[in-house]
């Protein structure tokens, strides 16, 4: 019935008009969009109605109709008219949700790389941009989330899933030719003469397609002028004009969008670890970092480069949603910045939506005052990190790490739960687990069968960080820094942590996975094991404790890392927060080592023992031609092991 009656309506409407008015829809815009000022706080996005939606098999059908039943309306426009009865709509994918019951169902949908999910469904208005959504008719902690999938696609087993609707997408179709770029880069051809044909057709198709189906915006000012609020800057690929009902529609094509991420630092590091520094807070460029692009069912990202740039690899008809996913990379090394439940368990990746956007060239500066600024300095911490591992010729952390992001100050640590596993860590685990749930539900005892432990379990991070320190570091009496200074110690703190992992990956390439999983779990569960006994009033004990040697050599190298790093990279004197007390006096001993000529790669490749006798002699054995230097080296360790 609606068919029917799209075809009515545009027969009517192409009969009654007479005014032959350009509808210059090189800015064509979507029922949705709107620009807001980007640096504001977390928000959730608000939803109006639905729309109606265009990719439909049912709308796409009552497109192709209209076409044919007003062939002599595409005379002379289209270079083929006749392609349009080529055509034939059948579904290419479909519109589907899923409902995530636990963090290892969630995990299961986020770790399937061929899906692209939201948690917003994607045929709604959006009455504003934001940066989650969550279903109110859905309890628990989870909520539907949204995509599209080839037809023919197999629902994982157990997960809620629904199909709402069946879609024509026409680059998913069996006339689409694949384009590629001309020598000059001016447009995008098909190989040969009929699949380029058929491509304009296909496009004609999906604009009247929007047309009928009431999701173009037209601009109040001038009449039959389809627009946005953002300016173009680059020049389209291509033009496709269709005369088709009375109008004239020049549809701009092949629109990369692209411009420059950055945020608000004192720094600047290239990719040889080279650094510029300022007084002053200035534009530094996130590097990368993932940038998000979406329209209807149609979306991509790319990652920033050093200078902050990204340019997307698929082009737009319509002005997408950019929102920064904040999923890094540098190399081969990735980590995502995960939201945060309990003490410190994952939920899914943060992200931040820019609103709308222009589909060719889109700035963007995140400021201090925007929620989103402390996990952009955190992922550009984490991307300098692998830069001067490169440069100094120290080991990298483990490929993939998942990262607990807290908005509020707290500790910070690296049990890197998701890169090891063994029985020790299992039982430590459950003594967590327990000393956790005691003081937020029933305190039911582990079980690593049970939904709730095995949640646990799935989300718990490799690294917890608190980006709130930075603010803290700013406000507190105790500490009272410039903000310069509290995002340089901010940066010392996570480069800690990622020395911790660049340890462990270290002893994993030497001695293996078993070896450095078991070392690991010994660190950790004797930290973890001083935390609770304590209640949360420490984790490292004291010298003479059981396993302290062991606390004292990796806590000790990960603070002359971190501090070591701040001042060398940021010109931070974060020497001067040196405390003595265990295990931090310890940084005093790799300083000393290093002030004889040991280097740190050669110090890391050491940190495999538990004890300072077998650190001491490996040490030794590296630079026994050297009497002087092995001579030192058995002094200065011995002088802080005593």
């Amino acid at each position: 019935m609606k068919k029917i009656f799209y075809l009515f309506a545009l027969v009517v409407f192409a009969l009654t008009s007479c005014d032959k008015t350009e509808i210059n829809t090189e800015n064509l815009d979507a029922v949705n969009s709107q620009t807001d000022n980007i640096n504001r706080g977390i928000r959730p996005i608000k939803l109006g109605g639905q729309l109606n939606n265009p990719y439909s098999v049912e709308n796409m059908i009552a497109a192709l109709d209209s076409l044919k039943a007003n062939p002599d309306s595409l005379s002379g426009c289209m270079k083929a008219p006749s392609t349009l009865n080529d055509i034939e709509i059948t579904a290419t994918d479909l519109y589907v949700r899923f409902l995530p019951q636990d963090s290892v169902q969630y995990r299961t949908l986020m770790n399937d790389t061929t899906l692209s999910l939201f948690d917003f469904p994607l045929d709604y208005e959006i009455k504003q941009t934001g940066d989650y959504y969550k279903d109110p008719t859905i309890s628990g902690d989870y909520t539907w989330l949204y995509t599209r999938v080839p037809v023919g696609y197999t629902p994982p087993a157990g997960i809620k899933y629904e199909v709402i609707e069946n879609l024509f997408i026409l680059e998913h179709s069996p006339y689409y030719s694949v384009e590629t770029v001309s020598q000059d880069s001016s447009i995008m051809k098909a190989k040969s003469e009929y699949g380029r044909n058929l491509n304009e057709a296909l496009r004609v198709l999906q604009a009247v397609s929007f047309y009928i189906t009431g999701n173009l915006k037209q601009d109040s000012k001038a009449k039959n002028h389809f627009t946005n609020t953002t300016p173009g800057m680059q020049k389209a690929k291509s033009y496709l004009t269709v005369k088709i009902f009375g109008r004239t529609i020049t549809l701009a094509t092949f629109y990369f969008p692209s411009g420059y991420l950055k945020g608000k630092g004192y720094h600047t590091m290239n990719n040889n670890g080279g650094v510029s520094s300022s007084t002053a807070s200035t534009d530094v460029p996130l590097k990368g970092i993932k940038m998000h692009f979406l329209s209807w069912f149609t979306w991509n990202s790319v990652y920033t480069d050093e200078n902050g740039y990204y340019q997307s690899n698929q082009s737009y008809l319509l002005d997408p949603i950019h929102t920064i996913y904040f999923s890094g990379k540098n190399g081969n090394n990735s980590w995502d910045l995960d939201r945060v439940w309990l003490w410190g368990s994952c939920l899914w990746v943060q992200k931040y939506s820019l609103g709308v956007q222009s589909k060719d060239n889109y700035d963007a500066v995140i400021d201090t005052t925007s929620d989103a600024w402390d996990a952009c300095t955190t992922n550009n911490a984490f991307y300098e990190y692998m830069t001067i591992c490169d440069k100094e010729g120290m080991s990298r952390p483990p490929a993939h790490l998942q990262i607990a992001l807290r908005v509020k100050s707290g500790s910070s640590s690296a049990p890197l739960f998701q890169n090891h596993t063994n029985t020790y860590t299992a039982l430590f685990l459950g003594g967590f687990f327990n000393y956790v749930y005691s003081y937020t539900t029933d305190g039911s005892s582990f079980d690593a069968a049970n939904i709730p432990a095995s949640m646990f379990l799935n989300s718990l991070p490799d690294i917890l960080l608190s980006g709130g320190d930075i603010k803290k570091l700013e406000t507190d009496k105790s500490w009272a820094l410039s903000q310069k200074d509290a995002l340089s110690k901010y940066y010392s703190t996570i480069w800690h942590e990622l020395s911790h992992s660049s340890d462990f990956q270290q002893m994993k390439n030497d001695k293996g996975y078993g070896t450095a999983s078991s070392f690991w779990t010994s660190l950790v569960g004797t930290e973890g094991g001083h935390s609770i006994a304590t209640f949360g009033g420490g984790s490292y004990g004291s010298k003479g404790d059981s396993n302290w040697e062991q606390v004292a050599l990796c806590e000790g190298w990960a603070y002359y890392r971190g501090w070591t790093l701040a001042e060398k990279y940021l010109y931070y004197g974060s020497y001067k927060d040196n405390k003595t007390d265990f295990p931090r006096n310890f940084y005093n001993m790799f300083n000393a080592l290093k002030s004889f000529g040991c280097s740190d790669a050669n110090m890391e490749k050491c940190l495999n023992v538990k004890t300072f006798s077998e650190f001491k002699q490996q040490l030794k054995n590296i630079y026994s031609a050297n009497k002087t230097l092995c001579n030192n080296i058995e002094e200065r360790i011995n002088y802080f092991y005593n």
